[in-house]
C-alpha cells in the first residue's frame, strides 16, 4: 500500500536528521526500508544510488555499494552512471569476471580518444587478471585502429605474441610498429623482423625482402 503524506514527510525528517547527525548505520537502515517499500522504479533507484554512495563514500563497505549498484542495474539496465559506478567498483573490489562485460560496454559505447583509455583498462585487467592473452591482444588492436601510433598499445601486442610463441603475427604486430617508426628504430624494427621470419618461420623469401626494407 502507498505511503500516506504523514509516514512520508516522518521518514524524510528521519532521513534528513540522520544525515545531519552522520548516523550513517542507521541512515542506511531507513533508506533501505525505504526502497523495500516503495513501488515506484524511479524513486527506488534513486534510493539505490543513494545507498551506493552512501555505502561508498561514508561507510567505505564496497561489498555493500557492490550490492545496492547490482540491485539498480537489476532495476533500470540502461542506466549508465549507475553502470559505470558498479564497473569501477568491481575493478576495486578484484571481481574480475563480472567486471569484465561492464568494461566492455562503456569501450563499446565510447569514442576517440575516450575509448582508447577504456579499452586499455579492459586489456590490462583480462591479461593481468585474468589471463585471457587473446581478449587482451584484440582490445589493443581495437586502440591501435584508432591510434596507429599508440606506443603502450604496440608494445602489449607485441609481448603478448612474444609470450604466446605466434611468430606469424608477431611479425604483423611489428609491421604495425614499423609504419609509424622514425627512420633509425624503423630500420631495426625491420631488420627483427627479418631474423624472425629466417629463424623462427624458415621463410627466406620474406627474410630477404625485410632486411631489405631495412637498409
Amino acid at each position: 500500500a502507498a505511503l500516506d503524506p504523514t509516514d512520508r514527510e516522518a521518514r524524510t525528517t528521519l532521513v534528513r536528521l540522520l544525515e545531519q547527525t552522520e548516523r550513517w548505520d542507521e541512515l542506511v537502515e531507513a533508506l533501505e526500508r525505504e526502497a523495500l517499500s516503495t513501488l515506484e522504479p524511479e524513486q527506488k533507484a534513486e534510493l539505490y544510488r543513494r545507498l551506493a554512495l552512501l555505502h561508498r563514500e561514508r561507510r567505505q563497505d564496497l561489498e555493500e555499494a557492490i550490492a545496492a549498484l547490482r540491485n539498480l542495474r537489476d532495476l533500470v539496465p540502461n542506466d549508465l552512471a549507475g553502470r559505470d559506478m558498479l564497473a569501477d567498483a568491481l575493478v576495486e573490489a578484484g571481481e574480475w569476471l563480472e567486471a569484465v562485460p561492464l568494461l566492455r560496454q562503456q569501450a563499446d559505447e565510447a569514442q576517440p580518444p575516450e575509448r582508447g583509455t577504456l579499452l586499455g583498462r579492459l586489456a590490462r585487467v583480462l591479461e593481468e587478471q585474468l589471463g585471457d592473452l587473446e581478449g587482451a591482444f584484440h582490445a589493443w588492436a581495437r586502440v591501435v585502429e584508432d591510434d596507429p601510433g599508440a606506443r603502450e598499445a604496440l608494445a602489449r601486442m607485441e609481448a603478448i605474441d612474444e609470450r604466446s610463441g605466434n611468430a606469424e603475427r608477431l611479425l604483423t604486430t611489428l609491421g604495425y610498429r614499423a609504419e609509424v617508426e622514425p627512420g633509425p628504430e624503423r630500420a631495426a624494427t625491420l631488420a627483427r623482423m627479418g631474423r624472425i621470419a629466417d629463424e623462427t618461420l624458415r621463410d627466406l623469401m620474406q627474410a630477404a625482402e625485410l632486411y631489405a626494407r631495412a637498409h
